[in-house]
């Protein structure tokens, strides 16, 4: 059997090799469910903010990850907002701010109700 997991998909034999989250089927079925970005909230605010810091990124100027603090440089980045999503950061790379809401998450998830 090749290395890898099978796709989490509903009884899904698919065995994933490439790091994808699900099979191609159960891709498009969880896009589907997710919605678009603006139902997600991130709708013209949001896309008007990530054009503009684009747009200073594309002119050359220096913009450090609101998490890390290291240089964000190209396309692959986040908007990254405040923990009440009613302000902006800034950009951030891709795994800070992934990696920053799990631990707000996971925080929140183990959080002990007395």
């Amino acid at each position: 059997m090749p290395a890898g997991r099978r796709c989490p998909g509903e009884r899904c034999p698919v065995v994933l090799t490439g790091g994808e989250r699900y099979c191609p089927k159960h891709a498009r079925e969880y896009e589907l469910r997710r919605g678009t970005s603006t139902q997600r909230g991130y709708g013209y605010r949001h896309q008007k903010a990530r054009r503009s810091w684009q747009a200073r990124i594309d002119a050359g100027e220096i913009i450090r990850c609101s998490l890390c603090g290291l240089r964000v440089t190209g396309t692959n980045w986040h908007l990254d907002h405040t923990p009440d999503r009613m302000a902006y950061r800034g950009p951030a790379h891709v795994a800070c701010n992934t990696s920053d809401g799990g631990r707000r998450g996971a925080a929140a998830s183990n959080a002990k109700v007395d």
